[in-house]
């Protein structure tokens, strides 16, 4: 032991320098805790603080720039911690004494972990505040020592991701679910209304439907060609509310006459004409908002071949969010598309979507990005050919079964429990009602 302390040359001076390097790895370390578990609300409250809390909402700022000069420091100052760390223990053993060589070396390591990790780390965590606004400063300076080669350190740290983890994606702070659940738990205080909660639920719903779910689809809507005037209506307003005008002697639509606001019926009416956004069928409603929220007007839906499938208007997004019960089957027929016929039987349009399907009879569904959107849809799938009456599926408890279609198309289905519910007659009717489906 003595002779350790006699050799205090060997170790002494390096020991001091390695000192120093756990202080800086405990800034670094603390100061990247203390940011970086900062909530949203206290950086905004920052924001408008001292100007040592303005600095740290700065440095959140650009929460990438700043966590790649934490990193690069801390790794530089640990490097360096180690090779010292050797430097020493070499001198000890060349000296003779092995032992204190292996002792250093076991200390060193536990100091760097305890006292430039652990210990400022769990500090930051409870005082994180304090901590983020005392660390701005110095750490602002170091952050702008690094700026002329951070550019280059992302592009490799680009560059590695996209080789070892091309489909790593960043995590959100707060998923759509967790704000479900929220607006459920509000519900439940009676701080906001039924009504409120279903408004609500379908505005997070917009980033699950896609643009095929809420189109028009093609000959559900009017298509004329150039010129189009008042008299081709017949005096009556085409579903939709609008005309899509048919581009030359083909079946594509680029433009469409929204109807509803007209007011001069003197001219031709394509000179009301507003160019469509164009948007693949899987496109997220949410996406197609964003689109049309600063234009208006309209979108047509195309699929994999580049063909126009449909149109979807912006005031079908506006009917997405504030009914209750959105449907683009009750847009469609202008009646209610899914009617219960009693014993457990009800009598399905065969454009009713699956969501609303399964939504209606109370059953889930996995929505796969390639799925069959409308019942009809599903029905053909399974059949793997066009249905015709009296056909049958089973599909999630119920039997499909198919009481009204045309050689293009399902128009009505009846679906009966395999199971008829307790005190039920399983013999309900499933013929269409008088009427049938226009």
């Amino acid at each position: 032991m003595w002779e350790f302390f006699e050799a205090a040359s060997l170790w002494f001076p390096w020991s001091l320098g390695m000192l120093c390097l756990i202080g800086f790895s405990g800034f670094f370390s603390s100061s990247e805790t203390a940011l970086f578990f900062l909530s949203p609300t206290e950086l905004r409250a920052m924001r408008v603080g001292s100007p040592a809390e303005k600095a740290a909402s700065d440095l959140m700022a650009d929460a990438n720039r700043v966590l790649t000069a934490i990193l690069f420091w801390n790794l530089l100052i640990n490097l360096t911690y180690f090779v010292l760390g050797v430097v020493v223990a070499q001198r000890l053993a060349t000296a003779g004494m092995a032992t204190a060589a292996a002792i250093y070396g076991i200390l060193s390591l536990a100091a760097i972990i305890l006292f430039g990790e652990v210990l400022p780390k769990s500090i930051a965590v409870v005082f994180r505040r304090r901590a983020a606004v005392a660390l701005a400063f110095p750490l602002t300076l170091t952050v702008r020592v690094l700026d002329p080669v951070t550019p280059a350190l992302a592009e490799i740290a680009n560059s590695l991701r996209r080789m070892f983890w091309p489909r790593l994606q960043a995590e959100p702070f707060l998923k759509a679910e967790d704000l479900e659940q929220a607006v459920e738990a509000l519900t439940d205080r009676r701080e906001i209304t039924d009504a409120e909660r279903k408004v609500i639920h379908n505005a997070l719903d917009l980033s699950d439907w896609t643009a095929e779910e809420s189109m028009w689809p093609r000959g559900s809507y009017l298509t004329l060609p150039t010129p189009i005037r008042w008299a081709d209506l017949d005096g009556r307003m085409p579903p939709g509310d609008f005309v899509a005008v048919r581009a030359g002697d083909t079946t594509e639509i680029e433009q469409i006459v929204p109807l509803r606001d007209l007011v001069d019926v003197t001219e031709p009416l394509e000179t009301r004409s507003v160019k469509l956004v164009h948007v693949p069928w899987c496109a997220r409603l949410a996406d197609v908002l964003q689109e049309l929220g600063p234009r208006g007007g309209a979108a047509s839906v195309i699929n994999e071949h580049g063909e126009t499938i449909g149109v979807l208007m912006l005031e079908d997004l506006i009917d997405t969010v504030v009914v209750a019960e959105a449907s683009r089957a009750r847009r469609i027929l202008r009646r209610e598309p899914v009617i219960n016929v009693g014993g457990g039987v009800f009598h399905i349009e065969g454009v009713v979507s699956l969501r609303t399907l399964s939504h209606t009879l109370g059953v889930p569904y996995d929505f796969d990005d390639d799925a069959n959107w409308t019942v009809g849809g599903l029905i053909a799938d399974q059949l793997d050919r066009i249905p015709v009456r009296q056909d049958t599926i089973r599909w999630n408890g119920y039997e499909l079964r198919v009481i009204d279609a045309t050689s293009r198309e399902v128009k009505r289905i009846a679906a009966i429990p395999l199971k008829p519910p307790p005190g039920i007659d399983g013999g309900a009717s499933v013929e269409p009602e008088s009427g049938g489906v226009s």
